[in-house]
């Protein structure tokens, strides 16, 4: 329930178990009630618009008006499928509702709703009020006689106050692309008018047509090879050799897959895509080892002899002269997750972003993260929600009721529901992961928002010089307050640089403001605010950038010579995450010819690190007016607190663990990872120079270089365990668990020394 004007503290209620509400402290006036909710006619969207016939209310001094009844009916909905013109599905394509009004005898539309097709390509568009209604979807590239009305273009510019489902106004650029109406029909005034009564469903609105599109968005021509030739490294070699072969899905060959060669022979090949037979081919290759990977929507893409998620896949050593046929590759289709998502009434909640995550250890702390690939998806109408294009494993699925997803338009602005984790908890701690089996569908993964009492978070953004900032603002769980770290939201920005972050759960949390980095060797203004939210508003907060520090200085080395190679990668590493910008936006410092470097817009605690140098040359020493400062966390964030005289020293003595991994019965172990780790657990602190991993070739040899001299624990464990996107060997749990079977090493300046160590099976 929401009236208006907005009553300070109170602009929206929501309804008991008995569908009873009250809005309490109110100064005299007149106010407008207006309602909404899941399935019934109006915006469920936003808890400001929805009623049919909005209910106007005078309130007089110290008077209480008591009996207000509010009805609202139950929605209509429409609801059909998306397929290319071969058949298949289109996920992800999106699916255009609108009411028609008459415009002077002709078509007109108001009141756009959006849907987005999953991966069966269906759609569902529900709490529509009776009326009639048209469906379109964009029109591909390069469609013929599509035509675009004028009354659809005079209606899309009205003012933009209506209120859209997605959060969105109107928008005359958005209404004129060139669109496909219902039944196939490419203009406004020929497509079918679909009447929906109250609670009317109206199924089986499918839209075919579409063509089969490229991850690129280029429309698939499909070709049985590329039209341009590839290049090889060696002009003078003999491009005399081809590979063809198919792609096959579970039922058969796939139409319109992308194949991609690489190669040690060819600088660079362009994919090419399979034919109405699933057939594939590239021709004209030099002799030499390839690699080919195939890729379909809907299908986990796999390299030629591959046989699972976490294997590798076979190359494929090509002769002169030679014609290699049967390269077939199989891609598995993707799994789902799928449910219902309801208050704590069981009833189902419309709009709210639904997304899937895992846990990983990342900036010293474990973390909830994204999952590459997975769909977005909102519940619709019935609370229903589908994920999909998904790799086995184990997932978290989480619902976000009112909070900013980043990179998404807003969901259901509903308060008292805090971000939700499956099974129904606002605790990240108390979260059940999800296993997803491959190439099936989880159904039934159903569950209740969690009721909380949520605040805003609201103030004003300036920079340094005071001007308002209108982006770039994120709420994050501070490292202070929960074991693990959630995915920041972000804010609603006003042009005068105020924002509010909406529907905030009790906890600690830190608000950053950033620029954006001006350049590799230049961070933007930066600021972090730390916030305690109880359940009330917290408001008239300032948020404050800073133009950061500068850090300067030169690089020695301690040989005579210097190394031929300027492959060095210098830079400072948040040593607390809460007061620094996220890891892509670090600078690296610019290395001058004379070896001098800088970098500038440094905030936060930072240690100073070398990422990356030529082989055979590793970090000695940093120092700063005669201290050193190696591993030392130092304050950065003023102009006060910049150095300008840091010697960071290298040096050609570098240390070495070299080795081969066996398993329980000496066997070798290829493709496996090994982590050296100090034996000093006070070194254990994120992105430490004390903590490294190297990865066996094929036959289990490995090597670990430039670790400082000091005693260490070497331990092989599972490649995918220790992939960098887990980041499992960097938790110091983990370390420690990996103490009791690792082999015990003493490490000297530029030693090198032998260890085995043993991958025991788990």
């Amino acid at each position: 329930m929401a009236l208006s004007p907005a009553a300070a503290d109170a602009p929206i209620v929501l309804t008991d178990a008995d569908g009873r509400f009250a809005f309490g402290s109110l100064p005299a006036g007149t106010y407008t009630i207006s309602a909404a909710k899941s399935g019934y006619a109006g915006s469920s969207a936003s808890a400001r618009s929805g009623l049919r016939r909005p209910l106007i209310v005078p309130i007089g001094e110290a008077t209480a008006v008591t009996g207000v009844i509010v009805s609202l009916a139950r929605g209509a909905a429409v609801a059909g499928r998306l397929l290319d013109e071969t058949g298949e599905p289109i996920a992800n394509g999106n699916i255009f509702v609108e009411q028609l009004v008459d415009a002077g005898g002709a078509r007109a539309t108001r009141e756009r709703r959006t849907a987005v097709t999953n991966d069966a390509g269906e759609y569902r568009v529900g709490s529509l009020p009776e009326g009639d209604y048209v469906v379109s979807r964009l029109a591909p590239p390069g469609t013929q006689g599509v035509r675009v009305d004028l009354t659809t273009a005079i209606f899309a510019a009205q003012p933009s106050s209506v209120p859209r489902p997605n959060g969105s106004p109107a928008n005359l650029a958005d209404f004129a692309l060139p669109r496909v109406f219902f039944p196939g029909v490419t203009a406004l005034a020929e497509a079918e008018v679909i009447s929906v009564k109250t609670g009317e469903e109206r199924p089986n609105l499918d839209l075919v047509g579409a063509r089969p599109q490229a991850p690129r968005g280029e429309a698939v021509d499909l070709l049985l090879t590329s039209d341009r030739p590839p290049i090889a490294r060696d002009p003078a070699a003999r491009t005399t050799s081809a590979i063809r072969g198919t792609v096959l899905g579970p039922s058969g060959p796939l139409i319109g897959a992308e194949v991609r060669l690489t190669g040690d022979a060819i600088r660079s090949v362009p994919p090419t895509y399979t034919d109405e037979f699933g057939q594939y081919e590239f021709a004209n290759l030099p002799a030499g080892v390839y690699t080919l990977t195939a890729r379909k929507a809907r299908y986990l893409s796999r390299e030629f002899g591959q046989d699972g998620t976490a294997d590798r896949g076979r190359r494929l050593t090509l002769g002169a002269d030679e014609r290699r046929d049967r390269a077939d590759i199989a891609l598995p289709r993707t799994s789902a997750v799928a449910g219902q998502l309801t208050d704590e009434y069981g009833d189902p909640i419309e709009g709210v972003s639904m997304r899937l995550q895992r846990i990983r250890f990342v900036s010293g702390r474990r973390r909830l993260v994204e999952v590459p690939g997975a769909s977005n998806s909102r519940t619709d109408d019935q609370g229903r929600y589908r994920i999909f294009g998904l790799s086995p494993g184990s997932y978290i699925v989480a619902a976000y009721a009112g909070q900013l997803v980043l990179g998404q338009p807003d969901a259901a602005d509903i308060p008292g529901y805090a971000t939700t984790y499956f099974p129904g908890t606002a605790n990240p701690a108390e979260l059940r992961l999800v296993p997803v089996p491959a190439s099936q569908d989880l159904e039934g993964v159903n569950f209740a928002l969690s009721r909380t009492p949520t605040a805003a978070v609201s103030g004003v953004a300036r920079n340094s010089a005071g001007e308002p900032i209108t982006g770039g603002l994120l709420l994050r769980a501070s490292r202070r307050s929960t074991a693990v770290g959630t995915t920041p939201v972000g804010a609603r920005i006003e042009r005068d640089g105020s924002f509010e972050f909406p529907n905030v759960a009790p906890g600690q949390y830190v608000i950053q403001a950033y620029k954006g980095r001006l350049r590799s060797s230049a961070e933007g203004e930066f600021a972090a605010l730390n916030v305690t939210v109880n359940g009330t508003n917290v408001k008239d907060l300032l948020v404050q950038t800073s133009a950061g520090s500068t850090i300067a200085g030169r690089i020695t080395f301690d040989s005579a010579q210097a190394p031929a190679s300027r492959n060095f990668e210098l830079s400072a590493v948040p040593s607390d995450p809460d007061l620094a910008p996220l890891d892509g936006n670090l600078a690296r410092a610019d290395i001058r010819n004379d070896w001098t470097f800088e970098m500038s817009g440094i905030s936060g605690p930072r240690r100073l690190r070398l990422l990356r140098a030529p082989r055979g040359w590793g970090l000695k020493q940093i120092v700063a007016a005669g201290v050193d400062i190696t591993d030392m966390p130092l304050p950065f964030g003023s102009k006060s607190e910049s150095l300008s005289d840091i010697e960071v020293v290298l040096t050609d003595h570098i240390t070495e663990i070299a080795g081969t991994v066996t398993d329980d019965r000496g066997r070798s172990v290829p493709d496996a990872r090994v982590v050296a780790f100090a034996a000093d657990r006070d070194l254990w602190y994120d992105r430490s120079r004390f903590v490294k991993i190297g990865a066996a070739d094929a036959n289990g040899a490995f090597a670990v270089r430039d670790l400082p001299p000091g005693s260490y624990f070497v331990s092989a464990v599972d490649r995918r365990r220790a992939s960098e996107e887990n980041g499992e060997w960097l938790d110091p749990e983990v370390l420690d668990s990996l103490t009791a079977g690792a082999v015990r090493i003493t490490l000297s300046e530029g030693q090198s020394i032998s260890a085995n160590p043993t991958l025991r099976s788990r």
